[in-house]
């Protein structure tokens, strides 16, 4: 009898400590928190889908553009479209994150839609 419930404690100990994972924690959608003034390239909004899959909406000085694909994060690096663009990520609590684009040393603030 012993054994039985030490394995059901063992596993309720582990989901409890494991909790969300990073994808669960960055799904959903972000809305951009800089200008354009302050640096040239900004996501004015984003949706991480549990599916990961992504859309988003990049602006470029003046010009906006519509993006889709997939991703996936690990090791604190979101990874878009296979790598093919890659951003570290902090959470500043739990409705705030900065992406940081290690190649063009910029960081983008964004806030989670409620």
């Amino acid at each position: 009898m012993t054994s039985p419930r030490l394995g059901t404690l063992s596993i309720l100990a582990l989901l409890m400590t494991t909790g969300c994972s990073v994808k669960d924690t960055l799904v959903g959608s972000w809305t951009g928190q800089g200008t354009v003034a302050e640096r040239p390239f900004e996501f004015s909004s984003m949706t991480l889908a549990p599916d990961g899959t992504y859309t988003a909406v990049a602006r470029y000085a003046d010009t906006e553009r519509a993006l889709t694909g997939h991703w996936t994060a690990r090791g604190g690096v979101l990874s878009l479209d296979e790598g093919k663009r890659r951003y570290e990520y902090a959470f500043k609590g739990t409705n705030k994150i900065v992406f940081t684009d290690s190649a063009l040393n910029e960081k983008i603030q964004m806030e989670r839609v409620q």
